[in-house]
C-alpha cells in the first residue's frame, strides 16, 4: 500500500475545516535545519512530530518546537505510560499512512492520543511535516490541538 500524501492531507484539511496550508518545497525538508532555511524562519517556529510506541504498541504523537527535544520522561508521565520508544520507519507509516520525514501533526489515517508542548503555543503560526519530504505545512498550534483532541503539556527539554 502506498503511503498517504500532500493530497490525502489536503483533502483532510478541508474536510476537517482546519486553517492551515500546504507547502510544496523544492528541496527535501526532512530536519528543523533544512525547514528552517527552505522558509526562513526560526527554529521555534518548526515544529518537530514524533511518534512513540508505548509498551501495548499503541503510537503516542509528541509535537515539540524546532529548538527542543522531548523530555520521553515527561511524555511518559502525561500519557501514563510505563515505556516509551521512538516508533520505527515502518511503524510512522503503518499507523499514519505517512512516511516518516513528512509526518504532519494532523491528518493520519488514525486517531492517535497527541501531546503538544506548551512552548509551541509561543508562536501564531507553525510548520510541520506536510505529508510528504517535500512539502511542510502552516498552521496555528490551537488547530492543532483542535483537531487531534490533543493534551498540551510541558514535554520538552
Amino acid at each position: 500500500m502506498s503511503p498517504m500524501d500532500e493530497k490525502d492531507l489536503q483533502e483532510f484539511l478541508i474536510k476537517h475545516g482546519c486553517e492551515a496550508k500546504i507547502l510544496p518545497q523544492k528541496v527535501e525538508t526532512t530536519t528543523v535545519d533544512q525547514a528552517r532555511k527552505a522558509l526562513g524562519v526560526p527554529k521555534r517556529d518548526i515544529i518537530k512530530t514524533i511518534m512513540f510506541i508505548n509498551e501495548s504498541g499503541e503510537p503516542i504523537l509528541a509535537i515539540v518546537s524546532g529548538d527542543r527535544r522531548v523530555d520521553v520522561e515527561k511524555l511518559a508521565k502525561v500519557v501514563e505510560a510505563a515505556k516509551l520508544r521512538i516508533a520505527l520507519p515502518d511503524e510512522v507509516k503503518e499507523h499514519s499512512g505517512y512516511v516518516a520525514g513528512g509526518l504532519p501533526p494532523i491528518g493520519h489515517k488514525k486517531a492517535m492520543k497527541t501531546v503538544v508542548d506548551e512552548r509551541v503555543f509561543e508562536s501564531e503560526f507553525v510548520y510541520g511535516g506536510g505529508g510528504t519530504t517535500r512539502h511542510l505545512m502552516k498552521i496555528k498550534p490551537s488547530e492543532i490541538r483542535r483537531v487531534q483532541r490533543a493534551i498540551v503539556a510541558r514535554i520538552s527539554a
